[in-house]
């Protein structure tokens, strides 16, 4: 095989490698994927408050998640280690026991207070919009 040959099979071969490392962009039944489904990796700390655990989610995800800081204030992050986890079971696990809960729309998530119904207005800058 000569030069020429070898450089097209390590394309290919290069080609057929990242399509498997591609997940993310897989589809499922049909419909993409949401920010819920997006897998993350991430430490979470116990002196960490709920506010920080959400912002780096929002990170991690690229994704915009919208909250009211006052909101998260009174709750702490619940101390764990995530190795390829969605986002949907962080929120669950770090949201249980509050009264906050998460809704998909058009621009990411929304947290909302589930006793009260406020929804918020905040972004990750924490900047009223």
């Amino acid at each position: 095989m000569d030069a020429m040959g070898k450089l097209n099979c390590f394309s290919l071969l290069g080609l057929v490698v990242m399509l498997c490392l591609l997940p993310s962009c897989a589809v499922r039944h049909g419909q993409s994927l949401t920010v819920l489904d997006r897998v993350v990796t991430m430490q979470v700390y116990g002196a960490e408050i709920l506010e920080s655990v959400i912002n780096r989610l929002c990170v991690d995800s690229m994704q915009d998640i919208k909250f009211d800081t006052m909101m998260l204030l009174p709750y702490r992050a619940k101390a764990r280690d995530y190795k390829e986890v969605t986002v949907r079971k962080i929120l669950d696990d770090q949201l249980e026991g509050t009264p906050i809960k998460y809704r998909l729309s058009n621009n990411g998530l929304i947290l909302y207070n589930a006793e009260t119904g406020d929804y918020s207005t905040n972004s990750l800058s924490g900047i009223k919009r």
